[in-house]
């Protein structure tokens, strides 16, 4: 990873007008990875507690109501899925912003959506469970994932009604594979079960392992001073289960959104190329001063 950094470093002080000339498109997601924004994806999600963990399961989603809103997710899996909506400085409406951005649309043909899931909550015999209180559970995250599909399809509807219609959940896990990873870390906060509704953020670090933009988010950039670990991504959440009134079950979460920060290299293939050519100036060199 260092020598990598060197590399990119070295080559990007003398061919930076060439890297920066032109946006990267993988798979018909286009960004430019010198944006201001560095890396910034924004989206809305939902998100929901189920017992199994073997990916998207509907028929076993917890249900939570007013009895059990602070105690569902105990031994349970959280899962859910979304859409990217903002991808550095541009989005998928056109004409927005205003001025529109280089590129003005990110997926101009395509839909940027992704999954989570595998995050289990574990009580702490000793001192119980109680969702207010982080001090009594733990989260497992080693059977944790995430994975963004681009599909040429558009079919996920980020606004339904997932109670009425949860199926509408596994639109947002098809198509091909942009990138996956998993969760290293994963914390919960400012959790609060007021007025009927269950209310926590969640912050988390994230290792991008595969898809076919892999190799310009594994970057290893981001360092969390307070574990003191290098990861490719962070993650920040704000999510909201609506608990009715009338003792009735809620499944999914709404009004979530979340944030992915990193960053991205340029063409890592034309940087080696560049790199090679390099060495190559450098051996005529030393040849005419033999």
């Amino acid at each position: 990873m260092l020598n990598r950094k060197i590399m990119a470093l070295g080559a990007g002080l003398l061919v930076s007008p060439i890297v920066s000339a032109g946006n990267i498109n993988v798979g018909g997601v286009v960004w430019n990875p010198n944006s201001p924004l560095d890396m910034r994806m924004d989206s809305s999600f939902t998100q929901w507690f189920q017992r199994s963990n073997s990916g998207f399961d509907m028929g076993n989603v917890v249900g939570i109501n007013a009895g059990n809103a602070t105690s569902v997710m105990f031994g349970n899996y959280l899962y859910g899925g979304g859409k990217i909506n903002n991808f550095n400085d541009a989005n998928d409406i056109d004409g927005q912003p205003e001025p529109e951005t280089d590129p003005p649309s990110f997926c101009p043909s395509c839909e940027l959506t992704y999954e989570f899931g595998g995050i289990q909550f574990v009580e702490n015999t000793a001192g119980g469970g109680d969702f207010t209180d982080p001090s009594t559970y733990t989260i497992n995250w080693d059977n944790s994932y995430f994975r963004i599909w681009v599909d040429e399809g558009k079919d996920f509807n980020a606004n339904a009604d997932f109670n009425s219609d949860p199926d509408q959940m596994y639109k947002a896990a098809n198509g091909d594979l942009f990138l996956e990873g998993k969760f290293e870390q994963v914390t919960f906060s400012n959790q609060d079960f007021a007025g009927g509704t269950l209310i926590s953020t969640a912050g988390a670090g994230m290792f991008v392992t595969g898809g076919m933009a892999m190799e310009y988010f594994d970057t290893n950039d981001f360092y969390d001073a307070a574990l003191d670990m290098w990861f490719d991504l962070s993650y920040s959440a704000s999510s909201q289960f609506r608990v009715p009134a009338d003792g009735s079950d809620v499944f999914f979460a709404r009004a979530s959104t979340g944030e992915v920060q990193g960053n991205t290299v340029p063409e890592p293939g034309a940087l080696a190329l560049l790199g090679a050519g390099l060495i190559g100036l450098a051996v005529v060199r030393r040849r005419r001063t033999a």
